[in-house]
């Protein structure tokens, strides 16, 4: 990506600006890279606008959308929320000098920080503003919150005019437990290219555990925290291990006190090297999936998981976690795939031997994604965008370069 850094806002109108801490390898922030190009392939002059600039993504921004990096207390904070307070002031301050007449907050990380300085801006009506849910509000299935702890959350979604769920059952946490108004809600599931996860699949594969006749390797994909569970994955696959001859590779960067503790987890559970694999980043996971003899989803909670999505591309068997939220909308209630209660090491040991067991049938899962093609949702999105203009006819903007707010 070539551009060029000014230190002030310029004065073009922006017909839409979206909102992340930052462009890490996330489903967030591919999903706002996307919605970014969609609409400005549809004309509309598009921002992305984040605080911190270290994200491997940013030179994934499509060429022609503009980047605006939001300055902050100078401090690099650990903490995205945290981040993203210590930056409210220059996101006031892009909301009055970039005056964007929509502005969509692309993650949940990100909503408490728009809020608050639209709310600095002064609400200006100027400003259509979008938040795009991307996790459920809290940690379980089935959970009854109180009217406090219901008011509370939607607090972070003052201002929005719409709030875009990425899965149904998400929109229905929203509206029932959360008290959100049915207008205010819509659904866009998570998509994925299939053309382009079609052509990275067929890439060759040239690693040793992947050969013919090797055992089955079981995949894990995501990044390294708490919320993958990728602990739980590792004691299941252990037993299955210990049972019938297979590997594991765990595709995925985090801290360093998280890997080690996984590390830790599969030594004592006597996993060699060449049992278990951290593999760390990947640039092209999904030629893993296509090769691999089954792929986990072992999360305590989702919005809806992208890799469930490239799995299903790639025709991989599955066992996920009835986590909340869009596992069971993607499997379809469990029809192409199995699906487990969330931290049960019994059942998914159990799921993922039986899984391996069967004869592989990829056409399946493949014939079943379809409808989840990127085309329709980005469609959806851009018309959201639209409408909130008015439907005013736009021309095609010519190539924008970078700002930096200070």
């Amino acid at each position: 990506m070539e551009s060029q850094t000014n230190s002030m806002f310029g004065q073009s109108e922006v017909d839409v600006a979206i909102m992340l801490h930052d462009l890490a390898e996330t489903g967030v922030a591919r999903n706002a890279l996307a919605i970014a190009e969609a609409a400005h392939r549809e004309g509309l002059h598009t921002e992305i606008w984040i605080v911190d600039e270290a994200g491997p993504l940013i030179a994934q921004i499509p060429l022609g959308v503009g980047l605006v990096l939001l300055g902050g207390s100078g401090q690099k904070w650990k903490n995205r929320r945290l981040a993203g307070i210590a930056a409210i002031g220059s996101l006031a301050k892009a909301y009055r000098e970039r005056r964007p007449r929509v502005a969509l907050s692309a993650g949940n990380h990100f909503h408490i920080a728009a809020s608050a300085a639209y709310l600095m801006a002064g609400s200006p009506h100027s400003v259509r503003l979008l938040f795009r849910a991307s996790n459920p509000p809290f940690r379980g299935r089935d959970i009854r919150i109180g009217m406090f702890l219901a008011w509370l959350y939607r607090l972070r979604f003052m201002g929005a005019r719409r709030i875009i769920s990425v899965s149904s059952e998400l929109g229905e946490i929203l509206v029932k437990n959360i008290r959100i108004h049915p207008s205010r809600v819509v659904t866009i599931a998570n998509s994925i290219d299939l053309k382009a996860a079609s052509e990275r699949a067929a890439e060759a594969l040239e690693h040793p555990w992947f050969a013919a006749g090797e055992p089955p390797v079981v995949l894990g994909i995501g990044r390294l925290v708490p919320q993958k569970n990728f602990s739980l994955l590792i004691e299941a696959f252990a037993r299955v291990h210990h049972a019938t001859p297979s590997r594991l590779v765990i595709i995925g960067e985090g801290a360093e006190k998280e890997l080690l503790k996984l590390q830790t987890l599969a030594t004592k559970l006597g996993l060699a090297s060449n049992d278990i694999w951290f593999a760390g980043r990947q640039s092209n996971p999904l030629k893993f999936l296509a090769n691999a003899g089954l792929f986990v989803l072992s999360s305590n909670w989702e919005g809806m998981s992208n890799v469930l999505l490239e799995a299903m591309a790639c025709g991989c068997p599955i066992v996920a976690t009835d986590c909340p939220t869009g596992v069971r909308e993607l499997l379809e209630g469990g029809r192409i795939g199995v699906i487990v209660p969330v931290g049960d090491l019994d059942a998914m040991a159990e799921a993922m031997r039986a899984k391996l067991a069967e004869p592989r049938n990829r056409e399946t899962r493949r014939n079943r994604i379809a409808q989840h093609d990127r085309k329709g949702a980005l469609a959806r999105y851009v018309a959201i965008f639209k409408e909130e203009l008015g439907g005013v006819q736009v021309k095609k903007p010519s190539l924008a370069t970078s700002d930096k707010a200070v």
